[in-house]
């Protein structure tokens, strides 16, 4: 094999190697869904179903998920607030939340980092203080709490 034919091959198996890696890091920075790399700490803004049951009405309950899974299914009167459409869908919010209101949010499970990153939203730019991150499945959400 001469010098050319290495450094043909050579050349061919760095960029086998190195072309995946350079799209993996464009996706990381460029996709506009990536997950958050830190989630904000709310985790005293956590709340579960028992409490959610003892808090007095008026309640503002939002749906964190995607805009296609609220339509599928969610809970009763809920509002939906992503953050892909965050600036569209937060009209509605502000239409129905009242200072007096209690604001839950949840989303797909108690991990999904989507209705902590909401609910900091809610906190730092509409200066909502009443607002709670729903600890839990969001079907245990919609079966039991029917208080909408």
């Amino acid at each position: 094999m001469n010098k050319q034919m290495k450094k043909f091959y050579i050349f061919n198996v760095l960029l086998f190697l190195f072309l995946p890696l350079l799209l993996a890091i464009m996706n990381i920075c460029l996709n506009p869904n990536r997950p958050a790399w830190r989630l904000p700490n709310v985790a005293n803004n956590e709340i579960n179903l028992s409490q959610i049951l003892k808090i007095p009405p008026p309640i503002l309950v939002i749906d964190a998920r995607s805009s296609i899974s609220y339509k599928k299914n969610s809970v009763s009167g809920a509002l939906n607030l992503n953050e892909k459409n965050f600036d569209i869908q937060i009209v509605n919010v502000l239409q129905r939340w009242s200072p007096n209101m209690t604001v839950i949010v949840y989303c797909n499970k108690h991990h999904c980092g989507s209705s902590q990153i909401i609910a900091q939203r809610l906190q730092s730019k509409f200066q909502m203080n009443n607002v709670f991150v729903f600890k839990g499945d969001w079907k245990t959400l919609k079966q039991k709490f029917k208080g909408l």
